[in-house]
């Protein structure tokens, strides 16, 4: 087992973007630390380890936030507005580059999140997580 909850960090510049994600994450038991800009995200992720990494509707680049996630054991989402809502890009998973992988949709990205805080809630390996 994992010892402690899993820990996600939320980046967003506004609340709205990510409060359900936090409200169903810490109803899993996860521990949720909010920061408002990728680069605030970054800071705090290289001093405190995070599991998983969401991004909700923030304006500045995501690149220094993904640079600081490649390498580690966490994975890191970006939502990216659409018409009548948003879709969910991996950009890293446990540690590796994935950008080229498919968006999902919501209810696809809920399905991927709960299976992500299963793995890690039981040190599972989360490579063997299939995004596509």
């Amino acid at each position: 087992m994992n010892s402690g909850p899993v820990k996600v960090l939320l980046v967003g510049e506004r609340p709205t973007g990510y409060s359900f994600l936090s409200h169903r994450l810490e109803r899993r038991g996860c521990e949720c630390r909010i920061a408002t800009s990728n680069s605030d995200g970054a800071r705090l992720f290289r001093e405190l380890p995070f599991d998983l990494i969401l991004c909700c509707e923030s304006r500045d680049s995501i690149g220094p936030l993904v640079a600081s996630t490649i390498g580690s054991s966490a994975s890191l989402f970006r939502s990216h507005r659409v018409e009548n809502g948003c879709l969910w890009l991996p950009a890293v998973l446990h540690g590796q580059e994935c950008s080229g992988a498919p968006a999902l949709q919501p209810s696809e990205f809920a399905k991927i999140l709960d299976q992500l805080v299963d793995m890690i809630k039981s040190a599972g390996d989360s490579r063997e997580l299939s995004l596509s």
